[in-house]
């Protein structure tokens, strides 16, 4: 018995009561001769003595989710916070045996991989963050996405994952944002549509090495108000982290590494318990240097005009900040 694996998935879509919708995955495609055997894997019995080996198919359901419709949006536009809400779906690209494809839109928001991931077990993982903005003219515009592309580039290069090329990340970008058009904040709100591209090992890991074969690059977005609320009006206050550090020296805070984020949640979750909104962290060498807040650079105008924000090798570079500081 011959079985060829065939590198590809399958959805089908079900509409059910209460408009929700449920998408069947089929895992992938088996051959065995000229007749395809979809979504087979191979598996053991569990019994008292093992049996020999077996085919049984698997099919994979994702749970229940409804999408968002614009008009529930139509109130809300200023006060949209910073939530997830289910779209249109996302756009994904998969890299394997050496090159990616051509890219698909998905509409489910949930993701099959295996579960020897490198991104579940070690952290492979490193994500982007853009906005799209609704112009006066009627256009859609983005800040510079070459920018967070260069950015995604060298946090791949850290994590020793596959680039994504620039044309594919801003292709991508666009795509998602092109088929989840309705849902970008009119002109004149104080609201946004917020852009996720991510990369990481959708592959299986065991140990450092060797690698895993396969990566995982989607784009998902989601209208967004700000951050921190109406923090944009009003200001914020921020709690100086006196005992976390949020990376080391030599280590990834240069990149926008998922890693990096998983160490602020305990820091920033107990400010918020004292009434603050967010972190602000010193040097981890010495502990007398502002370096950055918990999801954003640090920025300050002197009295005399002049603008002054941190130089230092384990802060990620913000985008809007090297605009601004130019």
């Amino acid at each position: 018995l011959k079985l060829a694996w065939l590198k590809s998935s399958s959805y089908r879509l079900h509409e059910v009561s209460g408009g929700g919708v449920a998408i069947t995955m089929s895992i992938g495609r088996l051959s065995h001769g000229r007749s395809p055997l979809q979504g087979l894997v191979r598996c053991r019995k569990l019994a008292r003595s093992f049996s020999s080996a077996e085919w049984s198919q698997y099919a994979y359901s994702t749970p229940l989710f409804r999408k968002t419709r614009r008009e529930e949006l139509a109130e809300k536009w200023d006060n949209l916070g910073f939530s997830i809400r289910p779209m249109n779906g996302h756009v994904r690209y998969t890299y394997a045996d050496g090159h990616w494809d051509s890219g698909v839109f998905v509409p489910a928001p949930y993701q099959l991989m295996h579960i020897n991931a490198g991104a579940l077990h070690y952290g492979v993982s490193v994500f982007e963050g853009m906005k799209a903005f609704a112009c006066k003219d009627g256009k859609i515009r983005l800040l510079n996405p070459e920018l967070n592309a260069q950015r995604m580039q060298k946090g791949a290069d850290a994590l020793l994952m596959p680039q994504v090329p620039t044309d594919m990340f801003i292709n991508g970008v666009m795509e998602a944002i092109r088929r989840n058009r309705e849902f970008v904040p009119p002109y004149g709100n104080n609201a946004s549509l917020y852009v996720r591209p991510l990369l990481f090992a959708s592959g299986q890991m065991l140990g450092l090495a060797p690698l895993a074969s396969e990566y995982t690059f989607f784009v998902t977005v989601l209208p967004a108000g700000g951050y921190f609320g109406k923090g944009s009006e009003v200001g914020v206050k921020a709690l100086v982290s006196n005992n976390h550090d949020r990376a080391a020296p030599k280590g990834l805070g240069a990149v926008k590494a998922a890693g990096n984020y998983a160490a602020d949640i305990a820091p920033v979750h107990s400010a918020h318990a004292e009434g603050y909104n967010t972190t602000l962290y010193l040097d981890a060498k010495e502990r007398k240097f502002i370096e950055e807040f918990s999801v954003c650079n640090f920025v300050g105008i002197t009295k005399d005009g002049r603008y002054v924000t941190p130089k230092s090798d384990t802060i990620l570079q913000s985008t809007t900040n090297n605009h601004a500081s130019a």
